[in-house]
């Protein structure tokens, strides 16, 4: 287990993976109720969704909130934390009403917690932000981004990935506004904090990947470009070659490249992103869109 915790910090996600899954099997035979199963359960189902691979996070983190109701009862406090992953990755799969009720329900629970667990409150905030920001509430989601931005940052050691979360979530609130060098600048921010933690972490796929996408919106093609070769790198080199945030930035850049009349360019990587889509990504390459808004934000 905590070999790969330290995988999971280091942004090794499947090998971090591999190892929770030996660990998990090494379980077997305990009893139903040994928290060392949940615990190893809910690793599963954050470095599932850092994987992309949401549907497999949420069966996970519904193991997990199981069994702390199950054990913990429905009101202890301690039951926020996996309500708020699960609301987090239900969010990401569009399942937005459930996602917004536990929420809701870790949010009542944190707030009756004489010391509220910090990251917990964090997430959820930021969930709900997400949340209010796809209903297009902006000034509710500014507000909830804001405070959940806050909160984060005062335990940001532990609250590493949920920090540039709710920045790129607020980065969004400012490109619905068209306020696209403010939204440009809240990603920095995550960039520099996540470089300033773990140099080439994984995480940065998404904001470089957003950061092109602003630059496009900017007229700063030749910047979108860079950004979009960076994401690449990132994406193969944590990722793999069939994964599809390698597809999704490949289609992206390619599409500009046409825009730019470098025709070649982009007839390559279009082949390169059918490779890979053929290889095991599971999405199809008609379903990415030109928006920024299609990269959704990222989890624990």
């Amino acid at each position: 287990m905590q070999a790969g915790l330290k995988l999971q910090t280091e942004g090794s996600y499947a090998a971090a993976k591999r190892q929770f899954q030996m660990a998990l099997s090494a379980t077997h035979g305990f009893s139903p109720d040994d928290p060392r199963q949940s615990m190893t359960r809910n690793a599963l189902g954050i470095v599932s969704d850092s994987l992309g691979e949401y549907g497999e996070a949420e069966g996970w983190h519904r193991a997990t909130v199981a069994f702390a109701e199950r054990t913990l009862g429905s009101r202890n406090a301690e039951l926020a934390i996996p309500l708020a992953n699960l609301g987090n990755v239900l969010l990401e799969r569009g399942k937005v009403m459930e996602a917004e009720g536990l929420c809701r329900r870790a949010l009542e629970l944190l707030n009756g917690d004489s010391e509220p667990r910090q990251e917990a409150l964090a997430l959820t905030l930021g969930t709900l932000g997400a949340i209010a920001r796809r209903r297009g509430d902006l000034e509710v989601a500014e507000r909830l981004l804001e405070q959940a931005a806050s909160t984060a940052e005062n335990r940001a050691a532990r609250a590493f990935s949920v920090y540039p979360q709710i920045l790129q979530n607020l980065a969004l609130v400012y490109q619905g506004r068209g306020e696209f060098r403010q939204a440009l600048s809240t990603l920095d921010r995550a960039y520099t904090f996540i470089e300033g933690l773990h140099p080439r972490h994984p995480e940065t796929f998404h904001l470089v990947t957003a950061m092109a996408e602003l630059e496009i919106h900017l007229g700063n093609r030749e910047e979108a470009i860079r950004h979009f070769e960076r994401a690449r790198q990132i994406a193969e080199q944590s990722f793999g070659p069939n994964h599809r945030f390698l597809a999704y930035v490949l289609t992206r850049e390619a599409r500009l490249l046409r825009k730019l009349q470098r025709r070649k360019e982009a007839r390559d990587l279009e082949i390169q992103a059918r490779a890979c889509l053929s290889g095991g990504a599971k999405e199809n390459i008609g379903s990415y869109t030109a928006d920024v808004r299609d990269l959704s934000a990222w989890r624990r």
